[in-house]
Order: C-alpha cells, then sequence, then structure tokens
C-alpha cells in the first residue's frame, strides 16, 4: 500500500543528493526494537543533530527512538506534518492489548494504587480500552483544546461526558500544539498525585503530545508509558499535508530533590 510513495521518496532522495536507507518494522515489539536499535546504531549519532520526522510514526517508535537518541547524547528536533484531513469514515479498528513500552515501564512501588495519565483523541473507546484493562484509581484526562478536525464534537464533548459519568477521572486542558506541546499542563495535572500512585501514561491525542510525554517520562522514570496498538489502518485515514510543526525535544532529566521528584516544576 506504500510502496509508491516509498519509491517516489527513494527517487527524490537520489534527485538532491540525500543517502536514504529502508528498515522494515515487523509487527512484533521485540522485532521492531531490536531493529530500531540496530538501523540507528550503524548511523553513528552519537553526539550529532538529528531530526526526527514523526509525522507518520506509531508512538511507540517515537518513545524508542528518543530513548536510544538520549543514550547518545544526540541534539534531537523533530518535525510533524499535520494532515490537510482526516477521513470521515473510521481512522484505526481492531486495537490491540494495552502494553508498557519496553525501556520506558516505570517503577512501581509496592502498595500504591494505580493512576493513569490519559491525553485524549478521536477514539474515546482506546481511551476506556485503558481504563478497563489497567483499573485505575485515578484518570487524569488531558483533553485537547481547540476546534481543528471537528475536534469539539469529536473529542471534546465526548471526553467530558466520560468524565462526567466517571467520579475516578478528574479532566484537565491541554494544548499539544502550543510552546510546550502541553508539558507544563501534564505536569501541573499529575505532579500533586505523584506521591501516592503508581502512573501509567498515554498518548491518545495530537502525535506531537507524544514528545512532551516522553519529555515527562525522562524527568520521572518512575512514570509508565503504554501503547495500545492499532490492528487496522483506514487507508485513507488523511489526505493532504497542513502546516509543519517543529521544535527542539529536550531529553536530558530535570534535577530531582531528596524525595525523587522535581525540585522546581516550571
Amino acid at each position: 500500500m506504500t510502496r509508491s510513495n516509498r519509491e517516489a521518496l527513494a527517487e527524490t532522495s537520489v534527485t538532491t543528493n540525500i543517502s536514504i536507507r529502508e528498515t522494515m518494522l515487523r509487527r512484533q515489539p521485540k522485532e521492531v526494537w531490536f531493529s530500531i536499535q540496530e538501523t540507528l546504531k550503524t548511523a553513528n549519532l552519537a553526539g550529532r543533530s538529528v531530526m526526527l520526522d514523526i509525522s507518520t510514526m506509531p508512538r511507540e517508535v517515537i518513545w524508542w527512538s528518543l530513548k536510544f537518541l538520549q543514550r547518545e547524547n544526540c541534539a534531537v528536533s523533530f518535525v510533524y506534518h499535520r494532515p490537510g484531513g482526516y477521513s470521515q469514515e473510521w481512522l484505526t479498528r481492531d486495537t490491540g492489548e494495552p502494553r508498557l513500552v519496553y525501556q520506558c515501564s516505570g517503577i512501581a512501588r509496592l502498595g500504591q494504587p494505580t493512576g493513569l495519565l490519559l491525553l485524549s483523541g478521536f477514539d474515546l473507546d482506546r481511551a476506556q480500552r485503558m481504563i478497563q484493562y489497567f483499573e485505575p484509581s485515578l484518570v487524569l484526562l488531558g483533553i485537547q483544546g481547540g476546534n481543528q478536525f471537528e475536534n469539539i464534537s469529536k473529542n471534546i464533548d465526548p471526553a467530558r461526558a466520560l468524565t462526567d459519568r466517571m467520579t475516578l477521572a478528574k479532566p484537565f486542558d491541554i494544548n499539544a500544539f502550543g510552546e510546550d506541546m502541553g508539558f507544563q499542563a501534564m505536569l501541573d495535572a499529575i505532579h500533586p498525585n505523584l506521591a501516592s500512585h503508581n502512573f501509567i501514561a498515554a498518548s491518545l491525542g495530537p502525535k506531537v503530545s507524544a514528545i512532551s510525554l516522553f519529555r515527562l517520562h525522562s524527568t520521572y522514570p518512575e512514570i509508565a508509558l503504554t501503547y495500545a496498538p492499532s490492528r487496522q489502518f483506514n487507508s485513507e485515514y488523511s489526505t493532504g499535508i497542513g502546516d509543519a510543526i517543529t521544535g527542539d525535544v529536550p531529553l536530558c532529566a530535570a534535577a530531582r530533590d531528596s524525595l525523587g521528584f522535581v525540585a522546581d516544576p516550571s
């Protein structure tokens, strides 16, 4: 399904004198992780500046790539090309079982209840599946603002309705398209609850929220990242290319106080 686009990219790289390497990533997480590690390792990226295009990357692949680049002390920037529009039909379906992300699975403390940090998106069923699977005692639901791509009817209203039905859910507003990609809003929501809960976090909203969520995990390694893969994608998932969002990825963890928390959340 993607062959024609990949061939066009290869032809463009030849005419612009850009070298390109194509790596096949299989479905099994272990194989994907090894492929990413091997591909990036042979590129000799240690200490270099790297641009990561996350436009069509699954969030799990984003986090594994950032984890490797973090170890290699790279200066990382990213680009995300927003689509021109989304399909009016289904986007993804047949969601697989949620899983903790290898090397980003957090540090659990015995006897502590589970907290779930969810960044909502158009697929509210996936958020509900996360809640049912992990059975948290607290859900912090970040709701993306704005009216882009019918966001009010497809995301804000359903998410608000979900929190109205669940006493354990606490909503908070987030702007993943802002300057810090929603990092401060996530930090403000989770920080008062870190000492009392083992947190698991998932990015189900705008793709760029995966960047700020990785930054949160880097600051608090005890927070686990989770991912629920979709087994089916609509071939007409999106059309066109909209505005590009770019920025730097802060990969260094902040200084922590004696309790293990960031001394100054700001």
